[in-house]
Order: structure tokens, then C-alpha cells, then sequence
């Protein structure tokens, strides 16, 4: 077997990423609470006090993974 047709072989077979590379450019207010381990609450204060930046989509919150990193890497140190 040819290394081109053995390379397209394996990509075909290679386990899937997780939906597409899009999938986590957003999180919603549970998915960044449990990343972060706090409560939907304690995200939704955060973002009501302008600590943490939010977009709203239709009646979603979605909060850019830029903008979550940026806040848990903001968070004071324990």
C-alpha cells in the first residue's frame, strides 16, 4: 500500500474529534459553571458585574471561550 493511500486510510479511520472544532468556541452558563466547579449563580453575578463577558442568542447566554478563560484566569489566587 502506497504512503498516500495508507495516510488517507488512517484519517478515515482515526477516532472523530468532538463535533467540529467550532463546538467549543461558546460555552452556556452550565457549561461554564462546571468548568469553572462554581454554580450557574455565581456565573450569572459574574456576568451581571461585568467580571465576565456575555452574548446573548435569541434566549441563550453564550459566553466566548476567550472570555471565560480570561475570567477564570482573572480569579484570585487560593
Amino acid at each position: 500500500m502506497s504512503h498516500i493511500a495508507h495516510t488517507e486510510l488512517e484519517s478515515k479511520n482515526s477516532t472523530p474529534q468532538k463535533g467540529n472544532a467550532h463546538d467549543d468556541d461558546a460555552l452556556s452558563i452550565t457549561g461554564a459553571a462546571k468548568r469553572s466547579s462554581v454554580s450557574d449563580s455565581t456565573v450569572k453575578r459574574a456576568i451581571r458585574d461585568g467580571k465576565l463577558k456575555a452574548k446573548k442568542f435569541g434566549r441563550r447566554t453564550l459566553i466566548l471561550r476567550a472570555d471565560f478563560n480570561e475570567w477564570l484566569h482573572g480569579l484570585p489566587a487560593a
